[in-house]
């Protein structure tokens, strides 16, 4: 990721916020009015013709503070409310994503499948007695932002793809599973481009 010249601890709440922003953003829709539909103000450049570091950060803040607010929208207009659950990891093909089944006299379903270096946690929807896997589905519009700093080059990475285990939860007493919930609403997140580069090799 491309790096500030500014404290870095201080950056940090930024960084893990671009990171959610930028999620399906590849696939998504983005129109050249993002910029003059979104939610949040673009912050102006400064004296040098760039976004500093801490109005940048206040940006991505405010935009994914309004990215929760529209999820959060978009459960109650389907009649459902956030439920928070932790599970455990399954061996990876044991069972399906959406399979529920009892053993030992508990019932349990496959909430998810994630890399197990993930906390094994997962965000549901709940209906009710029933709980679903959400399907998210965003639509992500892009705001183009020139911000004051070093962009680094991309250092290849040699780490070995982590498999994906099933993520099981147990269902309380009367709790059944009703599989996915397709989850659509808009949201906007900061493409920032920096004002200077980093001389870069050819394989990066």
């Amino acid at each position: 990721m491309p790096a500030f010249r500014a404290d870095r601890a201080a950056l940090v709440p930024v960084a893990a916020a671009l990171l959610v922003a930028c999620v399906g953003a590849s696939s998504a829709a983005n129109r050249g009015d993002s910029a003059a539909n979104s939610p949040v103000p673009a912050p102006r450049p400064g004296v040098l013709g760039c976004v500093e570091s801490r109005e940048l950060k206040d940006f991505v803040l405010a935009l994914d503070a309004r990215r929760q607010a529209s999820r959060r929208a978009a459960l109650d207009a389907l009649g459902s409310a956030p439920e928070e659950r932790r599970g455990a990891f399954a061996v990876a093909g044991a069972a399906a994503l959406d399979q529920s089944y009892e053993a030992d006299g508990k019932r349990f379903a496959v909430a998810a499948e994630l890399a197990p270096q993930f906390e094994p946690r997962v965000s549901l929807a709940k209906q009710g007695l029933v709980l679903r896997r959400i399907d998210e589905r965003p639509r992500a519009h892009a705001v183009d932002v020139l911000a004051c700093g070093l962009e680094r080059c991309r250092r290849s990475s040699s780490g070995a793809r982590i498999e994906a285990r099933p993520l099981v939860i147990e269902l309380a007493s009367g709790e059944s599973w009703g599989g996915p919930l397709a989850l659509a609403y808009d949201y906007w997140w900061a493409r920032v481009r920096y004002d200077r580069r980093e001389p870069c090799t050819a394989s990066q």
